[in-house]
C-alpha cells in the first residue's frame, strides 16, 4: 500500500508533554516542537506476521557468503537461554509464559555488572574523538557564521578498548587459546553481551590493512550523556567500501547485542532477524545500550521522544562521520531500523522526530503505554511487576517516578492522572502521524501486553496518511 503523506493534524491525545528528567537533564517544555522540517516523502505501510529484513530503498553491496561459526556447547547455551528466556520473553512482548524462574540469575548478573563496570559510566577526557563541527573560523564571513550557528552540535564519540582485548594479541597463546574462548563466550546469550565490555570482539588476524572491523564507542548525546554503541560492518566489506546501516534496538532490560555472527536473535528468534543475515545482505549493523541501562549513562525514560529518541539521533549523526557508512547526503546516512518491544517503540518515536531514518520495522510495539498497561482503567499488575523486576535486577537507572507508579498500580489496580500523563508523554500516540518513513508493522495475536490493537492503531494512522 503506497499513499502520499499529507500534512494533516496530529491524532490521539494532544495534552501538553512535560518529562521528568535526570538531575543533569533539563525539563522539556510541553509545546516544544519535536520534528525538524523535512521534505514530504511517501510512506509505504505494511502489516505483516513476520519480519526478515528491512526494505530500505538503498543500494547494497554484493551479498557475502560468510557463514556463522559453530554454536557453543549446546548444554551451556540451552541452560542459560532457558533461565533468561523465562524472565525476558514477557518483557520483550511475547505472551505470558507463566511464572518466571528464580531472579537469582538476574541478581548475580546485576551485581557482577555493578562490580565490574560501575553503575554510572564516568566521563573522561576524549581520546581522539570523532568530531564534525560547523564552527566558523575567525576570518569567516557573516553568512558562514550564521550557517554555523544553525548547524547541529559537534558529534563526539569516545572509542572503547576492552581491558582484556590485548590478551588476544599475545604470541601463540592469544590466537590459539584466548581468541577461541572470546568467540565461545560471545555466542552465549546475555552472558556474551554482559562480558563484552571486558573481552571485546573476537579478533580476525590476517585481514588486509584498512578492512572494516567491529568496534565500540560511547556516543555523547545531549547533556553529556554517554550511549554505549556497537558498530558491526557489513560482511565482506573491504577498505574504502560503504554500506547502508541498520539500527537494531534491544528489548527492555537487555544490553545491545554484540555478537556479529548471531544467525538468529538471541531472545526473540521468531520476531527479530539475527545480526549475521543482515550483515550478509550488505548492511552495517549498529546496536546500543539504551539510556539508563547497562553501560550507558542517564536515566531510562521508556522510549521518550525527548530522551531516547534524541540518543538515536546522536548515534545517526555519529554514523554520518564513519567511512563505512553510505550516505544519502552529508550528515544523512542511509538508515533502517529493526527491533521488538522496547526496540520497536524506539523506532516509532525516532522516526517521528528524525526524518533521516529511511525505513522502520517496529515489532511488538505500542501506540500508547496507557492503553497497553492501563487498558479500560485496569492496571496489568502481572506485567507491571515483571517489567519493574527486570529493571531492578539488571540495575537500570530509571526515572524515579516509574517504579513507584508500578507499585501503586499493583497494590490498588489504579494509575493516578499524573502517572497516566507520564505514560502519555512517552508516545508515540499522536507522533505516529508525523512518520513518513516506509513502515512494516509486526505484532502478535497472543500478546497480552502489547496487543494487536496497538499495531492496528498505529497502522490506521499511517495508512490514513
Amino acid at each position: 500500500m503506497r499513499d502520499a503523506v499529507g500534512s494533516t493534524g496530529k491524532t490521539g491525545t494532544t495534552t501538553a508533554r512535560t518529562v521528568q528528567s535526570d538531575a543533569t537533564e533539563s525539563t522539556k517544555a510541553a509545546n516544544e516542537p519535536k520534528v525538524a522540517a523535512a521534505p514530504a516523502p511517501t510512506a509505504n505501510v505494511s502489516v505483516a506476521g513476520t519480519a526478515s529484513a528491512v526494505g530500505a530503498d538503498v543500494k547494497q553491496p554484493a551479498r557475502s557468503t560468510v557463514t556463522a561459526p559453530p554454536a557453543p556447547v549446546e548444554v551451556v547455551t540451552t541452560a542459560i537461554s532457558t533461565v533468561v528466556s523465562a524472565v525476558l520473553n514477557p518483557f520483550a512482548g511475547n505472551g505470558s509464559t507463566g511464572a518466571p524462574e528464580s531472579p537469582l540469575t538476574w541478581m548475580l548478573m546485576a551485581a557482577a555488572r555493578q562490580e565490574s563496570f560501575g553503575r554510572t559510566p564516568t566521563l573522561t577526557k576524549a581520546v581522539n574523538p570523532v568530531t564534525t563541527s560547523g564552527d566558523a573560523g575567525p576570518a569567516a564571513s557573516t553568512v558562514t557564521a550564521l550557517a554555523a550557528a544553525d548547524a547541529p552540535p559537534a558529534v563526539v564519540a569516545r572509542p572503547q578498548t576492552p581491558p582484556l582485548e590485548g590478551l588476544q594479541l599475545l604470541p601463540v597463546i592469544g590466537p590459539n587459546f584466548v581468541t577461541p574462548i572470546v568467540g565461545f563466550i560471545a555466542q552465549i546469550p546475555l552472558i556474551g553481551d554482559v562480558l563484552h565490555p571486558l573481552i571485546g570482539y573476537q579478533l580476525q588476524p590476517g585481514l588486509p590493512a584498512g578492512t572494516p572491523v567491529p568496534r565500540d564507542v560511547k556516543v555523547i548525546s545531549f547533556g553529556g550523556t554517554p550511549i554505549y554503541v556497537h558498530f558491526m560492518p557489513a560482511a565482506g566489506l573491504k577498505a574504502g567500501q560503504q554500506a547502508p546501516t541498520i539500527l537494531d534496538g534491544p528489548g527492555l532490560a537487555l544490553p545491545g547485542a554484540t555478537n556479529p555472527a548471531a544467525a538468529k536473535d538471541e531472545f526473540l528468534p521468531n520476531q527479530v532477524i539475527g545480526i549475521l543475515p543482515v550483515r550478509q545482505d550488505g548492511y552495517n549493523v549498529v546496536t546500543w545500550d539504551p539510556r539508563g541501562e547497562w553501560n550507558s549513562g542517564g536515566q531510562l525514560q521508556i522510549d521518550s521522544p525527548d530522551f531516547e529518541a534524541k540518543d538515536v539521533s546522536a548515534i545517526i549523526s555519529w554514523l554520518a562521520t564513519q567511512p563505512e557508512v553510505d550516505l544519502n547526503s552529508p550528515g544523512d546516512p542511509k538508515i533502517g531500523m529493526v527491533g521488538a518491544s522496547y526496540g520497536g517503540g524506539i523506532q516509532l518515536v525516532a522516526a517521528a522526530t528524525d526524518p533521516r531514518i529511511d525505513a522502520i520495522v517496529p515489532t511488538i510495539a505500542w501506540h500508547s503505554l496507557n492503553t497497553s498497561l492501563y487498558k479500560n482503567q485496569a492496571f496489568k499488575s502481572s506485567w507491571g511487576t515483571l517489567l519493574s523486576a527486570a529493571l531492578l535486577f539488571t540495575g537500570a537507572r530509571a526515572n524515579p517516578r516509574i517504579l513507584p507508579a508500578a507499585i501503586i498500580g499493583d497494590l490498588t489496580g489504579m494509575v493516578s492522572p499524573a502517572d497516566q500523563q507520564l505514560l502519555a508523554d512517552r508516545g508515540p500516540d499522536e507522533l505516529v502521524n508525523t512518520i513518513t518513513a516506509p513502515t512494516m508493522v509486526v505484532q502478535g495475536t497472543v500478546d497480552t501486553l502489547l496487543t494487536l490493537a496497538e499495531a492496528d492503531a498505529n497502522a490506521k494512522v499511517l495508512i490514513a496518511n
